[in-house]
C-alpha cells in the first residue's frame, strides 16, 4: 500500500510538470485539454492512499500549477477548489499559505463563498502559528477586494491589520500597512473601531507613520510610499 501511493505520488508530480510545461503553450492552454487533464489530476490526488502521503512539495506545487491550469479554463475546477480547502488545514505553513493563494485566485468559488471566506482569512491573520500563512491571508483579503471578488469589511480587517502590525514578521507587518491603507482609502470618514474619537483616515495616517520607522527596510519602503498617498487626514493630525 506504501509503495504504491509513492508510486501515485510521482504520476501525480510528473502529470503536474507536464501541464506546466504545456500551460508555456499558447496553443495547449487554449484546448479542452487543460481542463482534462486538471480534473484527471485531481483525481489522482485525492485518492485516499496519495491524499495522506502525498509530499507537501509535490502539494504546493500541485496547488501552483492547478490553479494556473484553471485560469486558462475561466474557472477552478471543483476539484481543486476541494484540495485547496483540504489543504488549507494542513500541518506544513508552506501548504497552507499556497491552498490560501489558490482560494483567492478563483473568483467563482470566492463569490459563492464570501462570507465563509472571510472569515476563514481573517482567523489565519489573527491566529496561524506561521508568519508565511499569516502574511498570504491578508494578501488574500487585498486580492479578492481588488478583483472586486469579496468586499472588505472594516471590523474584520481593522483587527486583522492592526495585530499584522505588531507581528514578528516582516512579511506580515508589510502586508498589514497595505491593508490599512486600503482601508483609508475604503473607509477614510467613518469612525475607526479603535480607539474611540478618530476617523480611519487619521488613525491610519499615525499607524503608518509609526511604520516608516519600522525595523525591516522593506516595511519602512511600503509604508513611506503610501503614506503621501492618503487623502482626507484631518489637519490636527498633521501638525
Amino acid at each position: 500500500a506504501v509503495a504504491s501511493a509513492r508510486e501515485d505520488s510521482v504520476v501525480a508530480e510528473c502529470a503536474v510538470r507536464e501541464l506546466g510545461r504545456r500551460l508555456m503553450d499558447p496553443l495547449w492552454a487554449q484546448t479542452n485539454y487543460v481542463a482534462v487533464r486538471v480534473s484527471e489530476i485531481c483525481d489522482v490526488v485525492s485518492n485516499a492512499k496519495l491524499h495522506s502521503s502525498c509530499p507537501h512539495t509535490v502539494r504546493q506545487q500541485l496547488l501552483r500549477v492547478l490553479i494556473d491550469a484553471s485560469h486558462c479554463c475561466a474557472a477552478a475546477s471543483p476539484g481543486v477548489v476541494a484540495l485547496a480547502l483540504d489543504w488549507s488545514q494542513c500541518t506544513r505553513p508552506a501548504t497552507r499559505a499556497a491552498a490560501l493563494k489558490a482560494l483567492c485566485a478563483d473568483s467563482t468559488t470566492a463569490r459563492a463563498q464570501a462570507a465563509s471566506l472571510r472569515e476563514g482569512l481573517t482567523q489565519f491573520a489573527l491566529q496561524d502559528a506561521d508568519p508565511t500563512v499569516r502574511a498570504a491571508a491578508l494578501e488574500g483579503m487585498l486580492v479578492l477586494h481588488r478583483r472586486q471578488v469579496v468586499p472588505l469589511l472594516l471590523p474584520s480587517a481593522w483587527d486583522a491589520s492592526l495585530a499584522g502590525l505588531e507581528d514578528e514578521s516582516e512579511l506580515v507587518r508589510g502586508a498589514a500597512v497595505e491593508l490599512l491603507w486600503m482601508l483609508a482609502e475604503l473607509f477614510s470618514s467613518e469612525q475607526a473601531p479603535s480607539p474611540p474619537g478618530w476617523s480611519v483616515v487619521d488613525r491610519v495616517f499615525v499607524l503608518i507613520s509609526n511604520a516608516v520607522s519600522d525595523a525591516s527596510l522593506p516595511v519602512r519602503v511600503k509604508a513611506a510610499s503610501l503614506l503621501g498617498s492618503l487623502v482626507g487626514v484631518s489637519h490636527f493630525v498633521l501638525m
